[in-house]
């Protein structure tokens, strides 16, 4: 799939001048859960870069997040992302024993499922931009949130909550960070907030 094809593959960093795109109170973010969770099948959560945080890696080769390996600050995987090419396109998202929890098909439009959050459907609607590219939401379930752009990062709130609980970031430093709050791992969504990052930092259906 060429990299024009790809609707999240110039999602970039870009944020609007419109301040009106993030609401009051999402210049900042914060955790009082100090204690990591348990998430089902998913593996336990990695090694916490302060008693709030866990952070995550993307790695490749080359940059992209549709062929990486998800990582904590150690550098154990937690997370692995595959592309295969074909008639379709399709890439994988497996935990690190390799067991597949989601899946995205390039085609036209590009079709995402999520083992038990999310069923097949457009993933240009799952991950939906607003008309100015501000901000982008996602549903889990009954669950919404919210990515907000703002300079050189992306945060992650949950959409419902008033006032807007922030749960985590997304940002580069050397290769793709995502720190997530403890609370969030809590809520069950990781595995769909590995999804939606991966998409929005892709760069071209999962091309080599």
């Amino acid at each position: 799939m060429s990299h024009s094809s790809n609707p999240y593959a110039q999602a970039g960093w870009s944020n609007p001048s419109n301040a009106a795109c993030a609401a009051p109170g999402y210049s900042s973010w914060q955790s009082t859960m100090p204690h990591a969770p348990t998430y089902g099948a998913l593996p336990p959560a990695p090694a916490a870069s302060s008693p709030n945080l866990v952070t995550f890696q993307f790695n490749s080769t080359n940059g992209d997040t549709l062929n990486s390996t998800v990582t904590d600050s150690n550098y154990q995987t937690y997370f692995v992302i595959t592309t295969v090419p074909g008639p379709v396109k399709v890439t994988t998202f497996a935990t690190a024993d390799g067991v597949p929890f989601a899946t995205v098909e390039w085609s036209t439009p590009p079709l995402v499922t999520i083992m038990n959050k999310v069923p097949r459907q457009d993933a240009t609607k799952w991950l939906l931009f607003s008309r100015d590219r501000g901000t982008a939401s996602i549903g889990v379930g009954p669950q919404c949130f919210l990515w907000v752009f703002k300079g050189t990062s992306i945060y992650l709130y949950r959409s419902e909550s008033n006032p807007p609980e922030p749960l985590a970031k997304l940002y580069r430093n050397n290769t793709l960070c995502f720190d997530v709050n403890v609370s969030a791992l809590h809520n069950g969504c990781l595995d769909a907030f590995i999804v939606a990052a991966a998409l929005l930092q892709s760069r071209g259906g999962g091309s080599a």
